[in-house]
Parts: C-alpha cells; sequence; structure tokens
C-alpha cells in the first residue's frame, strides 16, 4: 500500500509539475504576443526602396489587367535626378503632377480613366516615391532656389521624353509645381488643371514679428527649420501613426 501511495504521489506530483510548466509557458507566449503586437518592427524603418517597388508594381499589375492595357514603367534621367515614369494610354500627351509627401500611386484609382483619351505620364517628383533625392551642391537656400529646382528638374524630364506640348495636371503642392512650370515654359502648355494647388506665403517682415513673445518666435524657428518628412522617417516604425 505504501508504494502505492508513493506511486500515486509521485506521479500526482509530476502532474503538477507538468501543468504548472504549461501554464507559466502559456504566460509567456501570451506576454511575447501581446509584447509583438504592441511593438513595432525591430528594422525601426519597416519601409524600403524594395517595398515600394513591390507595391507599385501590384498597382499597376491591377489597372493593366483590369483594363486590358499596356502600362510602361521607366526611370528617366533628368539633370542629376532618375525620375520615376509611368505611361498608360494612347491620345494627347497628358502629364500629373502629385503632392506633397505622395507619390505616382496617388493618381492609382485615375490613371485607366484619364488614359482614355489620354497618353498619361505620371511621375514621382524629384525627392518622392521611387525619384532620387540628389540634393545640389550649392543647397537651396531661397524659395526662389527650390522653385527653380523643381521646375528645371521637370523641364529636363519632358525634354528627355520629347515632350513639347502638353496637357499639365497638378494637385496640391503639384499644382503649385505645376502654375510655376506655366509660368516659365507657356509655350509648352496646352492646358493647365490644378487641382486643389497651394502655395506658401512669403515671411512676415521682421519688424512684425516682434510683437509675438520671444517664447513663441523661438519655437518659430525651430519648427521653421525642421523638414515634416524627416520627422516621419526618423519616427521610423510610428511614422504611420503620424499621418
Amino acid at each position: 500500500m505504501g508504494v502505492a501511495r508513493s506511486r500515486v504521489e509521485s506521479q500526482t506530483d509530476l502532474e503538477d509539475t507538468s501543468m504548472r510548466a504549461a501554464s507559466a509557458a502559456t504566460i509567456r507566449m501570451s506576454q511575447q504576443s501581446r509584447w509583438s503586437v504592441k511593438m513595432p518592427s525591430l528594422s525601426w524603418r519597416p519601409t524600403s526602396a524594395q517595398k515600394l517597388e513591390l507595391a507599385e508594381k501590384k498597382m499597376l499589375t491591377a489597372i493593366a489587367t483590369s483594363e486590358h492595357t499596356k502600362v510602361e514603367q521607366w526611370m528617366t534621367k533628368a539633370g542629376e535626378h532618375e525620375i520615376n515614369t509611368v505611361k498608360i494610354g494612347s491620345g494627347p500627351p497628358l502629364v500629373l503632377l502629385h503632392g506633397f509627401g505622395a507619390g505616382l500611386g496617388f493618381w492609382g484609382c485615375n490613371l485607366a480613366e484619364l488614359a482614355e483619351h489620354n497618353t498619361v505620364y505620371a511621375i514621382d517628383l524629384p525627392g518622392f516615391g521611387r525619384s532620387s533625392r540628389a540634393v545640389p551642391q550649392a543647397g537651396l537656400r531661397t524659395a526662389e532656389q527650390a522653385e527653380a529646382y523643381f521646375v528645371e528638374t521637370i523641364d529636363a524630364w519632358c525634354a528627355a521624353n520629347q515632350l513639347d506640348r502638353f496637357a499639365l495636371l497638378g494637385h496640391s503642392f503639384g499644382g503649385y509645381l505645376s502654375a510655376l512650370y506655366a509660368i516659365k515654359h507657356p509655350n509648352k502648355i496646352a492646358k493647365l488643371i490644378m487641382a486643389d494647388p497651394w502655395g506658401v506665403p512669403p515671411p512676415p517682415p521682421p519688424e512684425q514679428l516682434q510683437k509675438y513673445p520671444l517664447r513663441y518666435r523661438r519655437i518659430g524657428r525651430v519648427l521653421s527649420s525642421v523638414n515634416p518628412l524627416s520627422t516621419i522617417r526618423v519616427a521610423g516604425a510610428w511614422g504611420q501613426s503620424l499621418i
């Protein structure tokens, strides 16, 4: 009886130990699961040029398949830049310029319809999307220099693609650049379309700024030196939540 009781107690202890081990493992797995859900990717920046290229390819393939049309994509050498270019449709040329913080994928839901009556060219502006991010050696220190930088790059892209006269459609920041380009090269614009365009007003004169408290002026100086897209990139995996 004593031997049997000892065996039963040993078996019970073993079962208890197994249950405690299983319970502890379950708790650890649950904690790891909660940790992995709450914490972002360890790569910090969960984006890459390869992922962007894959996403763009999926979008263009879906458009070509659903509309039974040909979609072309290539990189255009324009000055110091490689400009990502997409072409679709046939007819008079229509060039699309996206807005700030966007890319040619912004037009994804409009490309097929616009291409019914036009040869549509959609690009990633320099510094956006898959286009290169070359910075002029002299830098861009004034609004006029930045405007000339974009206009000259767009014009170099047009020359590389033999576009002498075309309709130009710009959204938001792209609308602003479209207007600048039309002012600089009016003979090349068959039609100018600006969708929700915006611009940057000139800064107030120094004497007007003196009316504001010093702390507000200091905050303004700090914010004026910060690139909002750089802030999103530095935020890494949390960047998407800031948009």
